[in-house]
């Protein structure tokens, strides 16, 4: 939420400065809502179980997800799962980002508020800015046209998830209450947020908008001492040295070099 507060002025700018058309009172856009169904296994269980995972909409069970992208190709917010049943608006109201809207958080020093952008689906008001349902004249039109093709980068974002993922999209895997199927999900948003931080993004280059470094972007997790817990657990140049001193069993050996010859000098040992 801090750095959100931070950035809505310079994100709202970026917004501003790359579509031509946009009327000076949209000016205090900052980011681009939207939702995602994910489509996952028939569940087991009792009739009601399935039906509310079932989303009409789509035509299979689904889980529902709601996320807020910024000009810098980044989910600054994203909350989930909710069920299927639920369309992106009720899901919407559901999340926190309704509440924190509602109250007037997303200002500025200067306590101008800032809203983000969504499709149709939502209903426009003052916390939440969309498109003219029935465009009348070239004006409405003009802005519909503008803002979609602004808009159309947070579902970019999402395909990105399940483009760098593919295991989302196994359809075998998507196992309600067999598999984890929502801490596979959010975590796969948060990796491919470091993605960005890497090696950037369509939207960050649209907007001209350029991500944080990954240590910048890390180091409010690094307060969070169940995160620093897990992320120092496996860090890429200490993790093989604590394999090696971790017993051994089918989810942990795997195959290296170095490791083949400690697993060697280990049967010459008990030879």
């Amino acid at each position: 939420m801090t750095r959100i507060q931070k950035n809505l002025k310079r994100w709202a700018a970026a917004i501003n400065e790359s579509g031509i058309g946009i009327p000076p009172d949209a000016t205090n856009v900052f980011g681009f809502v939207d939702g995602s169904q994910r489509k996952v296994c028939v569940p087991e269980g009792p009739p009601i179980v399935a039906q509310a995972m079932w989303n009409g909409h789509k035509g299979f069970p689904s889980h529902a997800y709601l996320g807020l992208l910024s000009p810098e190709g980044l989910f600054v917010f994203f909350v989930g799962p909710f069920m299927g049943c639920n369309n992106d608006y009720e899901v919407f109201k559901m999340s926190q980002l309704y509440k924190m809207l509602d109250k007037g958080l997303f200002a500025d020093e200067d306590g101008k508020v800032y809203r983000p952008f969504s499709d149709m689906g939502y209903h426009c008001g003052l916390n939440i800015l969309t498109g003219f349902r029935e465009a009348h004249g070239n004006a409405q039109r003009l802005f519909n046209t503008t803002w979609s093709q602004q808009r159309v980068f947070v579902e970019q974002g999402f395909g990105q998830i399940t483009n760098t993922f593919r295991m989302h999209q196994f359809m075998p895997l998507q196992r309600v209450q067999v598999s984890r199927l929502s801490v596979w999900y959010l975590l796969s948003v948060l990796l491919t947020n470091c993605q960005v931080c890497l090696y950037g993004s369509k939207a960050a280059n649209h907007f001209k908008c350029p991500p944080p470094s990954l240590e910048e972007y890390l180091k409010p997790w690094e307060k969070d001492e169940q995160f620093a817990a897990v992320f120092d657990r496996f860090r890429p140049d200490i993790y093989w040295m604590r394999l090696h001193k971790e017993p051994r069993n089918m989810y942990n050996n795997v195959g290296t070099k170095e490791m083949g010859k400690h697993e060697d000098e280990e049967e010459e040992e008990e030879e």
